[in-house]
């Protein structure tokens, strides 16, 4: 869903409360804003996964407007009216008016609608940071290759900025409910699989062909799910720069959040901050 208002910036990392009056008027449901503030008049992104209660209700909204026979083109996006509260919640990242911000490793991890909370604060760091310094991974786990769509303009932009700046970012997608593709005459893309295509056809979409290297992997498990621990040992030991402290910053089920947790507890070292060597890590 996406709307343009004018009012003050938000920070990365906050959310709004939105009321759909078309629905009812006695329930507002809160919702993390997937884009970054740049102009007077902002711009809002979200990513609405619709389950039960108010966001079910609007997912049949949109289904019986769009297959309303005076909605002729289905690809044109349905209008809805909607009250704005907010901003609410903490900034994830330091203020513009913060006097030499403390550098610092970045590992975020989302998992499906989560990205609406990693999402922004990739794209602001990567937007601000100049040249190769500390390290930046960019995880999200997704069901299906088609959910890429989500945020293919966004995808893309970050690989822009990371060529222009230098950043010393790197994005992996893993997705769980899906085989590998079959290997392709070029390796260094990865093609949609006819289940892919399939999905990307009904929701009138292009499926996503992205170059598989170190800056930018996709990586399909079969109906498997990625180690949280294998892949912050793995940011921990190869990719964050000793020099720095490393946050964590993730989004997505209940259960992948205490399996990171727990990830990130085993590879807190206090000695090793003590000793000057890295080690710490916050999230």
């Amino acid at each position: 869903m996406e709307l343009a208002h004018k009012h003050r910036p938000w920070a990365t990392g906050q959310h709004f409360f939105l009321c759909f009056p078309a629905l009812t008027i006695w329930q507002s449901h809160p919702l993390t804003v997937a884009s970054v503030p740049k102009t007077s008049t902002l711009h809002h992104v979200y990513i609405i996964r619709c389950r039960r209660g108010e966001t079910g209700r609007l997912k049949t909204l949109a289904l019986n407007q769009t297959s309303d026979p005076s909605h002729k083109d289905s690809k044109t996006p349905f209008t809805i009216p909607a009250i704005l509260s907010g901003p609410y919640g903490k900034a994830l990242l330091p203020s513009s008016t913060t006097t030499n911000p403390e550098p610092t490793n970045l590992l975020a991890i989302a998992g499906g609608t989560g990205i609406s909370l990693t999402l922004p604060l990739i794209l602001a760091s990567s937007s601000t940071i100049v040249s190769l310094g500390p390290a930046i991974n960019f995880i999200w786990i997704i069901r299906r290759c088609s959910n890429m769509q989500w945020i293919a303009a966004e995808l893309d932009e970050l690989k822009c900025l990371s060529r222009a700046k230098g950043t010393n970012l790197q994005i992996h997608i893993y997705v769980t409910q899906e085989a590998q593709p079959c290997p392709t005459s070029s390796s260094s893309e990865i093609q949609s699989t006819e289940t892919d295509e399939k999905a990307a056809i009904e929701h009138n979409v292009e499926p996503i062909k992205a170059e598989n290297n170190d800056r930018f992997s996709v990586t399909y498990l079969d109906a498997s799910k990625p180690s949280l621990r294998g892949i912050v040992q793995e940011f921990m030991n190869k990719r964050a720069e000793q020099a720095y402290r490393t946050r964590v910053i993730a989004s997505g089920p209940a259960s992948m959040g205490i399996d990171l947790r727990d990830a990130v507890a085993r590879e807190n070292d206090g000695g090793r901050v003590w000793k000057a060597r890295g080690g710490g890590m916050s999230n």
